[in-house]
């Protein structure tokens, strides 16, 4: 359930990266309804595992990238204001 504080929405945060955003629900009923979905056809373990795995969330490579971007706009920017 991604509530409105940061610490609710961290779980919201990994799923959606995890490539299980369809998992996350915006209420109390729909988490009823996501969970009660997902207790009556539970996902295949090895499925979900290679899913994950296959996400953005166990891309290393990509997050150091998108980081180092970050950081060169950061400088960019600060020069720039110079």
């Amino acid at each position: 359930l991604a509530g409105d504080r940061s610490t609710a929405r961290y779980g919201a945060s990994i799923l959606t990266h995890a490539d299980c955003g369809d998992w996350v629900a915006g209420t109390p009923d729909e988490f009823v309804t996501i969970a009660e979905g997902l207790a009556q056809n539970q996902p295949d373990r090895a499925g979900l595992r290679a899913r994950v795995a296959a996400s953005r969330l166990t891309d290393g490579a990509r997050a150091a990238r998108e980081l180092e971007d970050a950081y060169a706009a950061m400088w960019r920017r600060r020069a720039e204001a110079r």
